[in-house]
C-alpha cells in the first residue's frame, strides 16, 4: 500500500501508538512494516493535524529499518503468562517467543498486539515496545516485551486523518 503521509520519527510526542491495535507484520528484506488496520493517533501539535484535537488516522502502519535483516536477532520478545488456581493468582511466568511466531500469531488473525508504550534508549539506539498480545476470540492478553535490536530508524506512514474519530 502507498501512503501520502510518511515521517521520521524524530520528533518525540506527536504521533502515539498507545492502545492502537497491531493487525499484521510484514518483512521485506531489512523492514518490519507494522500494520494497523485501525490506525494510530495524530496528536493536536502535529503539523499536518490542523483540527486542535488528537485525531486517529486511518489504516496505517510504521515500517523499522534495520541494520542487517535476520529478523529472529533483531527481535527479543518476552511474554508473561499469569499462572492461576481457583481464580487465585500463583506466579507469573516469563515465555520467550521467536519474530517468525509472532508474526504467525498476528497474520492469522486470531490475535491482536496492543502497543502501550515505545521507547528509545539513547545510550544503545535499541527499541522497547511494551505490549499486549490479546487472542481475539477469547479477549484473554498476554503482556509482553519487545526489544528491537540493530535498528536504524522507523517510519510513520498514513494517509489522512479522521476528523470523526476524536481520542481525549
Amino acid at each position: 500500500m502507498n501512503f501520502i503521509h510518511i515521517e521520521q520519527e524524530t520528533i518525540p510526542n506527536i504521533i502515539s501508538l498507545h492502545d492502537c491495535l497491531c493487525t499484521g507484520i510484514q518483512v521485506v528484506d531489512n523492514k518490519v512494516c507494522f500494520e494497523f488496520e485501525d490506525g494510530f493517533v495524530v496528536c493536536n501539535t502535529h503539523p499536518e493535524n490542523q483540527s486542535g484535537k488528537h485525531l486517529k488516522t486511518d489504516k496505517s502502519c510504521i515500517v523499522f529499518n534495520h541494520h542487517d535483516s535476520d529478523m529472529e536477532y533483531n527481535y527479543e520478545i518476552g511474554m508473561f503468562h499469569n499462572i492461576r488456581f481457583f481464580n487465585k493468582h500463583f506466579f507469573t511466568i516469563r515465555k520467550f517467543m521467536d519474530f517468525s511466531q509472532l508474526c504467525t500469531m498476528i497474520n492469522s488473525k486470531e490475535y491482536e498486539l496492543e502497543f502501550i508504550k515505545l521507547d528509545k534508549s539513547i545510550t544503545t539506539e535499541k527499541y522497547f515496545l511494551e505490549a499486549e498480545l490479546i487472542k481475539k476470540k477469547t479477549r484473554k492478553y498476554f503482556p509482553c516485551f519487545i526489544k528491537l535490536i540493530n535498528t536504524k530508524d522507523f517510519l510513520y506512514k498514513w494517509n489522512s486523518l479522521c476528523c470523526d474519530r476524536e481520542i481525549r
